[in-house]
């Protein structure tokens, strides 16, 4: 319910804020106030969608069929975009009908305002903004909860959430800062039944079922108590794309402590960096981050390790060639974890 109210507050001062600064500017005089660099659209609004309708079977160990079901499920999408001399608005959402759900569900992808000044941009709302080069799977893109329910066949957009999230944009002669506020946190989706549960999910669930542990306390996160920080740079150097990022924050995925018939979420400090090199038809590209908790020393068994991650792959436009390797390891591998931990839905390939 909180989560509702904010949205619908986001809501409500995207579209006041953007329609009041197209009406009378954010401030004639000002230092940042940007001059006649902008061309006015030919139309300020834009209103586009699309109908999808998807078929899938699941396979089974045991094969087709065993009560397995065909399932369709309708998509409709709807996207709007408001192009004004100062301001933007974007606002997408979708209506699904989820199988074995008795009724359609929608839900808003991105509804946020972005302000043009002279020396930088301000984004504020409800956005998903990807971090790294990787293809469909990052090492370094924290910013936004991830959907795991289906973790195969949408694009990697769509399988994000966005983040209520305050944004600072500014430009450098070749490079970008970007500084991030999240006043609220939300953990991924991840299910706990269904075809794509993850295997550790089922391994706290059997140890549930032999300690008789019928439910877990969840940890309160929905607060500003939980707000993150992050920024980014990156700049380009010849034929070279380079980032650094820093988050303060929380892990997205949680940790399950049986003992105490709770699930949590650890703080964490991420320093990452990502990159894509261009030579010819090859591009390369790589991403690495460290993801720091409290548990330095690797032997609290209620606060998850630290990790390293990295991702690297490369594209060869010729052959249309496009690989990836992802690796995920933790601080402390010798260590003793007597909590299990909900995984974020890579595997170590």
């Amino acid at each position: 319910m909180k989560q509702q109210w904010i949205l619908l507050v986001i809501l409500t001062a995207v579209f006041g804020a953007g329609l009041h600064a197209e009406e009378e500017g954010f401030d004639d005089g000002s230092f940042f106030q940007e001059e006649d660099q902008t061309v006015p659209a030919s139309s300020p609004l834009e209103i586009g969608g699309r109908l999808e309708l998807s078929t899938r079977y699941a396979v089974n160990d045991d094969g087709f069929g065993d009560g397995e079901e065909l399932l369709s499920v309708p998509e409709l999408r709807l996207d709007l975009d408001f192009r004004g001399k100062k301001t933007d608005i974007r606002v997408s959402g979708r209506v699904e009908q989820i199988p074995g759900e008795k009724q359609a569900q929608g839900r808003i992808d991105e509804a946020y305002l972005r302000y043009y000044a002279r020396y930088f941009d301000l984004e504020i709302g409800y956005m998903k903004p990807i971090w790294g080069p990787g293809d469909k799977v990052h090492a370094v893109d924290i910013l936004t909860p991830m959907d795991y329910s289906d973790f195969i066949n949408p694009d990697y957009a769509e399988r994000k959430d966005a983040e209520v999230m305050i944004k600072l944009n500014i430009p450098a002669k070749d490079g970008l800062l970007e500084l991030v506020y999240l006043p609220v946190f939300t953990p991924d989706t991840i299910p706990w039944e269904g075809t794509w549960v993850p295997r550790d999910v089922a391994e706290v669930q059997e140890a549930m079922t032999f300690y008789g542990i019928s439910t877990l306390s969840e940890e309160e996160t929905a607060d500003f108590s939980h707000s993150s920080f992050a920024f980014r740079y990156t700049e380009s150097i010849g034929s070279f794309d380079l980032g650094g990022i820093y988050y303060l924050g929380y892990y997205r995925q949680p940790t399950v402590n049986i003992a105490d018939e709770s699930l949590s979420y650890d703080q964490v400090n991420m320093v990452g960096i990502h990159g894509t090199a261009v030579a010819g038809e090859l591009t390369l590209r790589a991403e690495a981050g460290w993801y720091a908790t409290e548990d330095y020393q690797g032997d609290d068994p209620e606060v998850r390790n630290s990790e390293f991650r990295w991702v690297g792959g490369f594209d060869l436009q010729s052959a249309g060639l496009t690989a990836q390797y992802q690796h995920s390891g933790n601080g402390n591998p010798a260590s003793e974890q007597r909590c299990h931990r909900i995984p974020t839905g890579r595997s170590d390939q």
